[in-house]
């Protein structure tokens, strides 16, 4: 874990990202947007300190976060940690953003968490798009609007981040 994530799960984080581990290259681009806008994000195994309980970390990360973004996919739907996270997040009243990056079906379990609210269809909005409705959802949710930092420097590393995140879809779809 870098300095730089250690100080994140210190400080609590504006977001928590629940994703099936199947879909970890997509994950890790939707944090690597989100952070360069300045938002703070949580995602296992990445912040999870050695010698922690896995679950207790989970949990308690869940709780300092201000939002949930759900990774929604396939995977997710087969996921039971997944459904766990939703549930917690659910529990503790967190704005949760699910980020739908294909047309499979709501599991019963999800479909009663995610029945409210309105996700963020990928494959008709294109990735691009996408992203950048994320970021804003996110970045202005309800608990995030006073918390959230000031964005970084922007690089082209926004654009290739975007790009990788984009062949991921494709080859997940």
């Amino acid at each position: 874990m870098t300095d730089e994530s250690s100080n994140q799960a210190a400080l609590g984080s504006d977001v928590f990202v629940s994703y099936a581990s199947a879909d970890a290259a997509v994950a890790k681009s939707i944090v690597e947007i989100l952070e360069q806008h300045g938002l703070r994000c949580w995602m296992a195994p990445r912040d999870v300190k050695p010698g922690t309980v896995y679950a207790e970390a989970i949990v308690r990360a869940i709780n300092e976060a201000k939002a949930l973004v759900l990774l929604l996919s396939a995977n997710a739907m087969a996921s039971t940690h997944v459904g766990r996270e939703v549930e917690r997040a659910a529990s503790k009243r967190k704005q949760i953003v699910a980020f739908r990056v294909d047309a499979t079906p709501l599991s019963e379990e999800l479909e009663y968490f995610l029945s409210n609210s309105q996700w963020i269809d990928v494959p008709a909005l294109g990735m691009t798009a996408a992203l950048t409705k994320l970021k804003e959802a996110v970045g202005q949710g309800p608990a995030n609007r006073a918390q959230q930092i000031p964005a970084t420097k922007r690089t082209s590393g926004t654009k290739k981040g975007i790009a990788i995140a984009a062949a991921i879809l494709v080859c997940v779809g």
